[in-house]
């Protein structure tokens, strides 16, 4: 490769890469442009934060010997042993399915880690060795973890924020909210223990960076993808980067800036969207990334990552500490002193002495060492002493900036900006950037003091623009108080020509006659005077295109005034019409004034979009279409076509004996012959109607010729969709009415509109329980459909009482892509009745016999027979203390017992179906000689001779909570028609009533004799 170029291996390989000249390298797979791990990223121990909720994974190799790799992971408190694995030389391996936590690995041998999520595709990164100081980009969130207990962590921003903080081994800690895009401040974290930080979510994609060490940063960088943005942070303020695009072309530079200029705060800056091969150089190391496409943040390699690794690492011994001093100027002292000093007197044994002085710093900034001499008039003392100190004397006042001949406000008719100025300061001037609306524009790297300086911009666009000067001096003083405006008046037409007015030889305030012409396209010409004093852009505010004029008059109101509209090379064979906004515009706000040689004059009252058009207008849509009224449309199914031709002033549909429409259809990749497309006149639209054997999406073609009655010939197309569509046509049962324990045939109808195809048909049959529907029973069977076929299919289900659903589904795993989505179910409802019907004869004969059953007499009963009673068979009452309901809840109560509750014809709904508490109808019967009064009551069936009662044994309790026996009573009523025929007597009874009590499932009947 040479200097910018880029090249890509193919396959996959665990080998390493390796070159003798730097370079960077990524991942080309799939969208992630993940940087390769450089192998100056090996190290022993490792800390990582992860806060996703998905599985991750690190990976690891281990270039020089076999490493014995342990994992630990921590709930916050401390380190537990998860996992290890022995790793031999030059090998890969991996750990997986580690949740949301943190994590520290420690390794015998240096190894490589990365980092990744669901099989790598999230947060992807190279992981470099924990360190006590880190630089990053926040993007927007940031995590962090900690090896030691007793560490303290201290973060600072170029946005001039910082924040100190406590951890213990295994702590997380964060930043959030940071700021999206690349927006988010530089980072510089420092620690007294190691520790490890990597920021994430920049707003877009699956992306993760790497904080890392100072050894880790650097000056030259080689982008291989293109991308959004390119981000750098850099330790000092005012580092120069500049950008050079792949052929080595300077493409823009930047200084790093800071809200703060002092260290330890980090500088920042931001390059916009760029191309695979471009570069980076900086003038002092600095941390990037960069953000691949529009979805991947990505860590940018520099040239020390290429540099070899030495395992293990060599030992450095420091050598002798040395000081060094700024000497002494050749003549005169930074410092002035007082006339005289300070002397200690006596000292006794013991005593100390404290002299103290003051001295003015008047010399240059830097630092200076002063040294004080002890001098001692006492015999005892063997030596005088020699103290020194150094004193740095710093500048800490900003530069000042003065304007040189160009005023604060300023305006002019040209977008070109300069301004003089000159700077002074104590010390030296490190840069002085230029800003335009809050963006820097230009800069000037250690521009010279007291000297007259500029900055000079071309090209800036009409209206207010702001401007700023800032200078930062040695001592990163910054001076930003310096500001100004200006102004761009004038006209821009830069797009025109032609008969375009010449703005130079006119008074923009009164322009008469104004034109704006796009030669052999068109051209706008204002007849009255028009004032646009300030100065417009009339390329960004007008769009003369084929057969399109606009004027933005909204941003522009001077320009909403009446005008000529012309459109040249127009080929109708009819004067054209005009619309506005898409509609047909016609006197008095839209008048054609002519239509010769292929060009069009109309006037105007106004502005908005104006379109020339030919005279006729045709659209066309069908079955499918909304105008036709959305109906998905499947093989065999009949589509519609329609077709309006119409004149575009009136709106009247154009037809006649000698206008022509046909219609024809791609079928395959061939077009049909083409067919009358025939007009209707009930619906005054051209109609066709067709039918398709097999999915597909169809172009379809139409075409009107009225030249005959003056329209213009018109030809348009469309498309029409076919899809495949499963119908479930109907749901029905072999039986109309069956009792509980029946077996009942539930016939499905299902169809296939569309191609032969595989797929399920269920049945799903829910029950109402009074508040919800519960799941009763479940069938699937798999159909295979020819093509356009109907199917029957049959499922046997035991019946259970109560009011179902039976819902029937076709396709329900959605296998198919379907015309209609809708059609696929089709439900019914069907009751199992809670109620169970006997009638039958009785015996109207009265005998006397004996024990054994000898006759003695018999006669013909003359009256009635008296009452049946039916109870549960594991029930025991006594007829005599039979009692009818007197409470409100001794429905509700009699169905809970029963099983009822819920049921569309449980005892509450049969017996109160107003649900007032009160039976809806109430007899007496007579039980053992005594009248029961009350009694509530409904009609067995469909007729009123035959009722049946619900009674209680009052014995059981002194009032009915469900618990007591309950009784359900009917009266003989001779030779009486039923429902059923003619009988003696016709019953209601629950069909649970047998499972009230115990474990008989059977009912005692029991007949009163009188």
């Amino acid at each position: 490769l040479d200097a910018g170029a880029t090249g890509t291996f193919t396959g996959n390989t665990t080998v390493p890469f390796s070159s003798l000249a730097p370079f960077g390298a990524s991942n080309n797979g799939g969208t992630y442009g993940i940087s390769l791990a450089p192998v100056s990223y090996a190290g022993t121990e490792f800390l990582f934060y992860n806060q996703r909720t998905t599985l991750g994974a690190f990976s690891y190799v281990s270039p020089w010997g076999n490493a014995n790799v342990t994992l630990y992971n921590s709930p916050g408190a401390g380190w537990t042993k998860s996992d290890s694995i022995i790793i031999p030389t030059g090998t890969q391996a991996t750990m997986t399915s580690l949740a949301a936590g943190q994590y520290l690995i420690v390794a015998n041998s240096s190894i490589l880690v990365t980092w990744g999520t669901s099989a790598e595709s999230e947060d992807y990164m190279v992981l470099p060795p924990a360190a006590q100081e880190l630089w990053g980009v926040a993007s927007d969130e940031v995590y962090g973890v900690c090896m030691n207990d007793s560490t303290t962590i201290t973060y600072y921003t170029s946005a001039n924020t910082t924040a100190t903080a406590a951890c213990n081994a295994g702590d997380g800690f964060s930043l959030t909210n940071q700021g999206s895009a690349g927006t988010a401040p530089a980072t510089y974290y420092t620690a007294n223990n190691p520790i490890a930080v990597h920021a994430q979510a920049d707003g877009d994609g699956t992306e993760g960076t790497p904080f890392i060490a100072a050894t880790q940063l650097g000056t030259t960088f080689f982008v291989p993808n293109s991308y959004e943005y390119l981000a750098i942070a850099a330790p000092t303020n005012a580092t120069n980067c500049t950008r050079y695009s792949a052929a080595g072309a300077k493409i823009d530079s930047f200084l790093t800036d800071s809200a703060e200029d002092m260290n330890p705060y980090p500088s920042k800056a931001l390059f916009g969207s760029g191309s695979a091969g471009d570069s980076v150089v900086c003038d002092a190391e600095v941390f990037a990334y960069y953000e691949l496409g529009t979805s991947y943040e990505t860590l940018l390699l520099n040239e020390h990552d290429n540099r070899q690794y030495h395992d293990p690492a060599p030992l450095i011994t420091p050598g002798t500490e040395q000081q060094r001093f700024t000497p002494l100027p050749a003549s005169g002292t930074p410092f002035t002193t007082p006339a005289s000093l300070q002397g200690c007197g006596f000292l006794g044994v013991n005593d100390t002495c404290a002299p103290s002085w003051s001295v003015n710093a008047t010399g240059a900034t830097g630092l200076w060492k002063i040294a004080v001499l002890f001098v001692s008039n006492h015999s005892a003392v063997q030596s005088n002493h020699t103290s020194s100190r150094t004193v740095n004397i710093t500048d800490i006042t900003p530069p000042i900036i003065a304007l040189d001949g160009a005023p604060l406000n300023n305006s002019g008719t040209t977008g070109n900006l300069t301004v003089f100025f000159n700077v002074s300061d104590t010390s030296n001037i490190r840069n002085c950037t230029f800003l335009i609306n809050g963006t820097q524009r230009d800069y000037l790297l250690a521009p010279a003091k007291d000297t007259r300086l500029n900055f000079s911009i071309a090209g800036l666009g009409l209206g207010e623009h702001f401007w700023s000067i800032n200078c930062t001096d040695d001592t990163y003083n910054k001076n930003t108080n310096t500001t100004g405006n200006y102004t761009v008046t004038g006209i821009a037409a830069s797009t025109y020509g032609g008969l375009t007015t010449d703005f130079s030889t006119v008074l923009i305030e009164n322009i008469t006659n104004l034109i704006i012409d796009s030669p052999g396209i068109g051209m706008i010409n204002y007849t009255n005077w028009t004032n646009l004093s300030g100065g417009v852009s009339l390329d960004d505010l007008t769009t003369i295109a084929n057969t399109s004029i606009t004027v933005n008059s909204t941003t522009e109101p001077r320009l909403n005034r009446s005008a000529l509209l012309y459109f040249r090379g127009l080929d109708y064979q009819f004067a054209p019409v005009l619309l506005r906004n898409n509609k047909y515009c016609g006197p008095p706000t839209c008048t054609r004034l002519s239509y010769t040689g292929g060009v069009a004059r109309f006037n105007v009252t106004h502005f908005t979009n104006y379109q020339s058009a030919k005279n006729a207008n045709f659209t066309i849509y069908d079955d499918t279409d909304p105008e036709g009224g959305g109906t998905p449309r499947a093989p065999t199914e009949l589509v519609m076509f329609y077709g309006n031709y119409s004149n575009w002033s009136t709106g009247e549909p154009v037809h006649g004996p000698n206008v022509n429409c046909t219609i024809r259809f791609n079928i395959s990749d061939a077009w049909t012959p083409d067919a009358n497309f025939t007009y209707n006149s009930a619906t005054k639209l051209y109609e066709y109607s067709r039918t398709f054997d097999v999915n597909g999406t169809y172009e379809w073609n139409a075409f009107c010729n009225g030249t005959s009655e003056g329209y213009e010939e018109l030809n348009v197309s469309d498309n029409v969709t076919i899809s495949q569509d499963f119908l479930a046509l109907n749901v029905s049962v072999n039986q109309s009415s069956i009792v509980e324990g029946d077996t009942l045939i539930i016939r499905v109808n299902v169809s296939n509109k569309g191609s032969p195809m595989g797929t399920n048909v269920t049945l799903n049959i829910t029950v109402w329980n009074g508040s919800d529907w519960t799941d009763d029973s479940f069938y699937r069977a798999e159909v295979n459909f020819t093509g356009n076929q109907d199917h029957l299919e049959n499922f046997t289900w035991t019946a259970t009482i109560g009011t179902h659903h039976f819902n029937a589904t076709i396709d329900p795993d959605h296998l198919a892509s379907e015309a209609n989505e809708t059609n696929n179910n089709f439900t019914i409802n069907y009751t199992v009745s809670a109620w169970e019907i006997l009638y039958g004869m009785a015996n109207q004969s009265i005998f006397i016999g004996d024990a054994s059953n000898a006759l003695f007499h018999s006669w013909n009963a003359t009256s009635s027979l008296g009452n049946l009673f039916f109870s549960d068979d594991d029930s025991s009452f006594d007829p005599g203390n039979l009692v009818a309901f007197t409470q409100p809840d001794d429905f509700n109560e009699s169905d809970t017992a029963l099983g009822l509750t819920g049921f569309n014809d449980s005892i509450r709904r049969l017996f109160d179906a107003n649900d007032d508490g009160v039976a809806d109808t109430t007899a007496t019967f007579t039980i053992m000689g005594s009248p029961v009064t009350g009694v509530p009551v409904v009609n067995s069936t469909n007729t009123s001779a035959f009722i049946t009662g619900i009674l209680w044994d009052s014995a059981d309790g002194g009032a009915y909570t469900g618990a007591e026996d309950l009784v359900f009573v009917t009266k003989f009523n001779a030779s009486q028609k039923g429902k059923y025929g003619t009988y003696d007597y016709e019953v209601r009874l629950p069909a649970t009533l047998g499972d009230l009590f115990g474990s008989s499932p059977s009912v005692t009947q029991l007949q009163e004799i009188r």
